[in-house]
């Protein structure tokens, strides 16, 4: 009796146990053990049946042995394929109780722990559930206290699993840009990576070995931006959305792959010289973002231009000025943000024609004077700006989609 419930409170089940001879004979109630053992050298214990404990009533009896308030509880009365603790305000023993119930959870397919302090305890018992959990597809660890000296550890735990999606956002991987390659290279159903403001560094270069098998690996969403990344490794040839920011992307010596979809680089050190170079190839793009570079509006036609496809566009932070944003009220994709551009000086003409051009633009903290020529516009038009502070936005008669 005492081994079941010592396996029902570590795994969450409870075995059913009976003994034998060793012959296979079954014990009676009334058999007395004492008595048997003259006739027979050894009894065998035999599992006959289990029964599931429910996790609720699993976590509850945890944090009763520890001692603990049930402050999660409420997670484990609905369906447990989805479970999220993120910025739960939990103490260190609530989240030691909360990861032994989860143990061998095989039911759990998304788990969201994200910014939640993880002890050095927790942190052990985290790394022991993890791997227990083999339905498990997308992890999210974001702000979890994951550093240079306990990564390998959590490669280790998720090397093994079948998880397609894998967030480590605002963890401090300084020295670990080698070590977070050969993880994304080790688990062949990784399709999604974002490790974005991980004080990422390229101390060491990607072998070419490494590099030739990330290149092949299936990942088509990464985003390593905020980072300090100045060599890059040959990006996965099928990736369709990657997010960079705070790389020099003419030195970095990074080749974009063709096949990208979404792209964004932030504070990348793209101008007027350098976006064609590095943007030539890109003809399946739809969706393109590059806040906080020096494109100007001399740029902005050939910038475009080279999009066939592109439905979306946000320059925010280059200094387009207005003349900018009147070149591309005439080319603009549906979806256009223009924030902090440099442009007080647009006009009444530049919002007619915006607002026949896109579906939705948005003008805010450019300290465009709206009041002071509102009524040029057209009643129509007037509607469908809307002007609240440093927010200027307008709703435009394009749809979404051409």
């Amino acid at each position: 009796g005492e081994a079941a419930q010592r396996y029902r409170s570590k795994v969450g089940i409870l075995p059913k146990l009976s003994l034998t001879t060793e012959d296979g004979a079954e014990l009676d109630s009334d058999d007395l053990a004492s008595q048997l053992l003259v006739d027979s050298d050894e009894l065998v214990g035999v599992i006959e049946r289990t029964e599931h404990v429910g996790l609720l009533e699993k976590y509850l009896e945890t944090c009763s042995r520890l001692s603990v308030e049930p402050s999660l509880k409420d997670i484990f009365s609905g369906a447990l394929s989805k479970v999220s603790i993120s910025r739960s305000l939990a103490s260190s023993k609530q989240l030691e109780c909360f990861f032994t119930t989860i143990l061998c959870c095989t039911g759990i397919k998304i788990l969201d722990v994200s910014f939640n302090r993880l002890s050095k305890e927790v942190f052990n018992t985290f790394c022991s559930v993890i791997p227990s959990l083999t339905s498990l597809t997308e992890i999210n660890v974001s702000g979890c206290g994951i550093n240079n000296n306990n990564f390998l550890k959590v490669s280790k735990c998720l090397s093994k699993l079948p998880v397609n999606t894998l967030r480590l956002d605002y963890s401090s991987l300084s020295s670990c840009f080698v070590a977070l390659i050969e993880l994304l290279v080790s688990i062949p159903s990784l399709n999604t990576v974002s490790a974005k403001s991980c004080t990422l560094a390229t101390k060491t270069f990607v072998s070419p070995e490494l590099s030739e098998k990330f290149s092949n690996c299936n990942i088509t969403s990464l985003d390593l931006s905020q980072n300090f990344i100045c060599h890059y490794p040959k990006l996965p040839r099928q990736l369709k959305s990657l997010t960079l920011g705070g790389t020099n992307i003419e030195k970095s010596g990074v080749k974009l792959p063709v096949t990208l979809e979404n792209l964004c680089l932030e504070n990348c050190y793209l101008n007027d010289i350098n976006f064609r170079e590095i943007l030539q190839d890109l003809r399946n793009i739809t969706s393109f973002s590059a806040p906080f570079n020096n494109l100007t509006g001399d740029s902005v036609v050939d910038l475009v231009m080279l999009f066939p496809r592109l439905t979306r566009l946000d320059l925010s932070s280059n200094p387009l000025g207005a003349d900018g944003i009147e070149t591309l009220s005439l080319v603009a994709p549906p979806e256009l943000s223009l924030q902090n551009c440099r442009a007080g000086d647009v006009t009444a003409d530049v919002i007619t024609a915006l607002h026949g051009t896109v579906g939705n633009c948005d003008l805010s903290y450019n300290k465009i004077d709206y009041p002071s020529f509102c009524r040029e516009l057209s009643e129509e038009i007037r509607d469908c700006v809307i002007c609240q502070g440093n927010k200027l936005v307008i709703k435009g008669a394009a749809s979404s989609t051409r």
